[in-house]
């Protein structure tokens, strides 16, 4: 495709030469208004979404009586560049925050960043709690000085019970 347009204004750079040549020193009425302009090619600019690459596991522990802390940890190899962010992806959810306003339910969680990595600690674990969560950061990998996004899946599916951790609905 690159190699097609590259080629196509090659010939457009051709032709119009070729035409200038032929009309010599006249100009069209309206050039005074449309001045002419020198074509020039660019080099072409590739933006692309940095690659994905999966490091590792996550993991979880429950911390009594009802919170859990999520844990994400980064090789040292990897320069990094950014934050870590945790979204929830088996709920196509970017944001936490989205995800408790959009089922209506008051909730509470800190991130706390390391230089290697994260914990989410979520309070008062509910069942809409329970999901695969992903730690997600911007490095730079010093190997070949690319900028690739670095990722850990946490599978959150602890046994909750209901044994106090939700509220019993009263009929």
């Amino acid at each position: 495709m690159h190699r097609l347009l590259k080629s196509s204004v090659i010939l457009l750079n051709f032709l119009l030469n070729l035409v200038r040549c032929e009309i010599g020193g006249l100009s069209p009425a309206w050039q005074q208004y449309f001045p002419d302009t020198t074509w020039a090619t660019y080099p072409e600019q590739l933006h692309y979404r940095p690659s994905r690459l999966r490091i590792g596991q996550g993991s979880y522990r429950m911390l009594p009586p009802t919170s859990a802390e999520l844990n994400c940890d980064f090789p040292d190899s990897m320069l990094m560049l950014s934050n870590i962010v945790w979204e929830r992806a088996d709920m196509g959810m970017r944001d936490l925050n989205t995800l408790y306003r959009r089922h209506g339910i008051p909730h509470q969680y800190d991130v706390h960043v390391r230089p290697r990595g994260s914990t989410l600690h979520l309070f008062d674990v509910s069942p809409i709690d329970r999901g695969l969560y992903r730690c997600i950061a911007t490095a730079m990998d010093p190997a070949n000085n690319r900028v690739i996004t670095l990722f850990q899946d946490t599978e959150f599916y602890p046994d909750l019970g209901l044994g106090g951790l939700v509220p019993e609905v009263k009929t």
